[in-house]
């Protein structure tokens, strides 16, 4: 990693699914930042650790998801499940 070659995850509220939370891994290559194509789990899915291979754009994040969907009062998952999640941004 360098100023150059840096990635971040969380989540999203999609407006096209009425607000259903979906994994966000963002890439920063030392002038802007691009989304990256991630897979996803459930109802709800928050990405909140990566790591990226050095040399290459593959990217492993950990996070949670639920079928059960989101507490509309707090934003929590309901059910919280283990997310592991692998994508390339070749």
């Amino acid at each position: 990693m360098s100023a150059t070659d840096l990635y971040a995850v969380g989540f999203y509220a999609d407006s096209v699914t009425a607000g259903e939370q979906l994994t966000l891994i963002l890439h920063f290559d030392g002038s802007q930042w691009t989304i990256i194509k991630s897979p996803g789990k459930g109802v709800a899915q928050q990405l909140s650790g990566v790591f990226a291979l050095p040399g290459t754009k593959n990217v492993w994040a950990a996070g949670a998801s639920s079928q059960n969907g989101t507490d509309p009062e707090t934003g929590l998952l309901e059910v919280p499940l283990t997310l592991l999640v692998f994508a390339s941004g070749a």
